[in-house]
């Protein structure tokens, strides 16, 4: 918004969730501009509700919108736990390292057929697709590049005026170690 120079008086921001209640809020006329990610922003353009205006499902996109890579999904736990449970955060990190390995190797369609039923938003074909378009935002290793944690932060300054008067150490907000031991451990 404040790329554009829109201010909050230009808007109204309601939360509607995601997946299924956020198709939900906008088929019934809820809202008339949803910010969600997959499958919602696939199930929307498969049943002709909208269309997509901005894509951050990708590198080039993320860039494009935010300015740099937008690390999103990650593991977060504080250090406290951290330090007294490092063997549950490496087995943790184990399998979140050995999914991505296995996720870059398959199709969509053979990464849909593991998961549950219920866990399928819409029909199958759809949820299909909106894997494939979200494949492109998923680390191959699990790693954080440094400089990529610089768009987050500048991206909260700019619309949050405690942290833009925080100064943070971004080098003490995450750490790859256990990223790296898995990949020892399974020989990559």
């Amino acid at each position: 918004m404040k790329q554009h120079n829109l201010s909050d008086n230009d808007i109204s921001i309601i939360g509607v969730g995601s997946g299924a209640a956020a198709v939900a809020a906008l088929q019934q006329g809820k809202i008339d501009l949803l910010v969600n990610y997959d499958p919602a922003a696939t199930i929307v353009v498969e049943r002709g509700l909208g269309k997509i205006l901005i894509d951050a499902r990708s590198d080039l996109g993320a860039k494009d919108v935010y300015g740099g890579i937008y690390p999103t999904s990650v593991l977060y736990a504080t250090q406290d736990y951290i330090n007294a449970n490092p063997q549950a955060i490496q087995k943790v990190t184990n399998a979140t390292v050995r999914a991505l390995h296995w996720m870059k190797e398959h199709s969509a369609e053979e990464i849909v057929e593991k998961l549950p039923d219920d866990y399928v938003s819409g029909d199958k074909q759809t949820y299909i697709k909106a894997v494939e378009a979200a494949k492109a935002i998923f680390s191959e290793d699990g790693k954080f590049e440094p400089a990529d944690l610089e768009t987050p932060l500048a991206v909260l300054k700019s619309f949050n005026e405690a942290v833009a008067k925080a100064t943070i150490d971004l080098n003490s907000t995450y750490t790859n170690k256990f990223v790296e031991a898995a990949a020892s451990k399974a020989g990559n």
